[in-house]
C-alpha cells in the first residue's frame, strides 16, 4: 500500500512538470512469481508500461520497426531486443523513475542483474533515471553495494510499532476465533513481539557519487511514513 502511495505522488509530480517529459513505471515482485518475474519480462513490463503512457512525445520508427521484428519471428523475445527498444523508449524522455516494490522478492541473479542495468549508463542509454526500491532490511547492503553512500547520508524512520501491534493483533484474533486450539497466550505473545519488532526499520538515501542523477530509497514493510521529500524535485 505504502509504495502504491509512493507511486501516486511521483505521478502526480511529473504530471505537473511541464518542461520537462518524465515517466514512471513500476514492478511489483512476487516471490511466487519467479517463473514470470524473468530478466525479459520486468524490462518487457517498462517497455509496455512506457508505450501506454502519454508520457512519450512520440515513438522512434527504430523502436516500431523493433517491435515488428520481434513479432516477425515469433520466438522467444531476447534481453537485447528489450533492451534496444527500452533504451529508444528512453532517449525521449529527461527522466524516469523505475520503481521496483519488495526488491528482496526477485530471484537474486535476476535482481542483480537487473540493479546493474538500472544503474549502467551504457546499457540504458541515459543516466537521467531515478530508482526506487522497497525491501526488507537485508537489501540495504546489497543495493548500498552499487552506489557510494556514506552514513550521515542515510535516514532511519521507524515503523509505527503500536499500528502494526493493533493490525498482527487483530489477524491473530480472527485465526483464534477459527481455531481456538490453534495457539494459546504464550504463543500469541510471541508472534505479535517478533513480527513488531522485524517490522522496524526504513532508510532513505540518495547516492553521493558514481551515478549523479540515480536516487534510491528502500521502506521495510510496515513504515508509515511515506513522503520523505527525495523525490519533488525530478529536475
Amino acid at each position: 500500500m505504502y509504495s502504491s502511495l509512493v507511486i501516486d505522488h511521483l505521478r502526480s509530480q511529473v504530471t505537473k512538470q511541464t518542461a520537462s517529459r518524465t515517466s514512471v513505471v513500476c514492478l511489483y515482485a512476487d516471490y511466487r512469481d519467479w517463473n514470470n518475474q524473468t530478466l525479459v519480462h520486468i524490462l518487457g513490463c517498462f517497455v509496455y508500461q512506457l508505450l501506454a503512457s502519454d508520457d512519450l512525445p512520440h515513438i522512434p520508427d527504430q523502436a516500431i520497426e523493433k517491435l515488428k521484428e520481434v513479432k516477425r519471428q515469433n520466438t522467444r523475445v531476447e534481453l537485447g531486443d528489450i533492451l534496444a527498444i527500452l533504451k529508444l523508449l528512453l532517449e525521449q524522455l529527461d527522466g524516469t523513475f523505475f520503481c521496483i516494490d519488495a526488491l528482496d522478492e526477485l530471484e537474486p541473479q535476476t535482481r542483480r542483474r537487473l540493479i546493474d542495468i538500472l544503474t549502467s549508463k551504457q546499457q540504458l542509454g541515459t543516466k537521467n533515471t531515478l530508482l526506487f526500491f522497497t525491501g526488507r532490511p537485508h537489501m540495504r547492503s546489497e543495493v548500498q553495494s552499487y552506489f557510494e553512500i556514506s552514513e550521515d547520508q542515510v535516514v532511519y524512520i521507524i515503523a509505527n510499532a503500536d499500528d502494526i501491534r493493533q493490525y498482527v493483533s487483530h489477524k491473530l484474533a480472527e485465526d483464534k476465533r477459527a481455531n481456538p486450539e490453534a495457539m494459546n497466550g504464550v504463543l500469541e505473545s510471541e508472534i505479535l513481539t517478533t513480527l513488531v519488532k522485524q517490522s522496524q526499520g526504513m532508510y532513505v538515501a540518495p547516492p553521493k557519487s558514481g551515478y549523479p542523477k540515480s536516487e534510491y530509497a528502500t521502506v521495510n514493510l510496515g513504515s508509515n511514513i511515506i513522503n520523505s521529500g527525495c523525490f519533488e524535485d525530478i529536475n
